[in-house]
């Protein structure tokens, strides 16, 4: 398929190195690695009691009613993944909030990471959040979560802040990471929405992703990025 026009090679990348890491997940060994990667927001969705990659674009992909989507801020790599560290299910969150005819509620996990996670001079802003959104039934990704809360994303629409965290950068290359083997899980606290959807990026980021480009060759793995200007 082709690649529409906004999708910058950052965020193909950034596909790709999730999408690669669950393939590669299974031959893992148990002890902390280190690798290049990136440091970013990663998109997830709660399928069978599990977090799983979500395969496409937060801001072309339209949630379903009942649904838990999952946000977590951290460094990977090309054979790990970094979901968010509990997986509530769609009752804790959103069991109290009533539902509203031509509307859908959809629960909503921000999970910030660890002080490991965090860019040099930054600190996480607290622990992972569990909100329920009342959403209009056309609603992307990307829109419940700017209900949920402040959204900062680039031009192209990626997610590059959420509740000020990072305040600066965006989806950054890092070289030399070392991202442990697991995590203890960690009860997200409930909050109520503090967001606004019309503070996102414009209509037209709201697209489907066209393509991605993944050569392998041999155990080898060559991922494109585009320089900033």
């Amino acid at each position: 398929m082709p690649v529409r026009p906004f999708l910058t090679l950052r965020r193909g990348a950034l596909v790709a190195v999730a999408a690669l890491a669950l393939l590669l997940a299974p031959l893992g060994t148990s002890t902390a690695r280190a690798e290049d990667g990136y440091r970013y927001w990663g998109y997830y969705q709660r399928i069978d009691n599990a977090w799983q990659f979500a395969q496409t674009a937060p801001g072309s992909t339209n949630v379903e009613d009942g649904s838990v989507q999952g946000w977590r801020y951290a460094v990977a790599g090309m054979t790990t993944v970094r979901t968010p560290r509990s997986t509530p299910a769609f009752n804790e969150i959103c069991g109290k909030v009533r539902a509203v005819d031509g509307e859908k509620r959809v629960a909503v996990v921000v999970d910030p990471g660890t002080a490991e996670d965090a860019p040099a001079g930054s600190t996480p802003p607290g622990p992972p959040t569990a909100t329920c959104v009342v959403a209009p039934k056309d609603a992307t990704a990307t829109q419940t979560l700017q209900l949920a809360t402040s959204v900062r994303t680039d031009a192209s629409g990626l997610v590059c802040g959420i509740d000020g965290y990072p305040a600066t950068g965006c989806a950054d290359a890092v070289s030399n990471i070392t991202v442990p083997a697991s995590e203890a899980p960690v009860t997200p606290e409930l909050t109520d929405p503090a967001g606004d959807v019309s503070t996102g990026a414009p209509a037209w980021v709201w697209g489907t992703v066209g393509g991605l480009v993944v050569v392998l060759a041999g155990a080898g793995v060559l991922v494109a990025r585009r320089r900033r200007a």
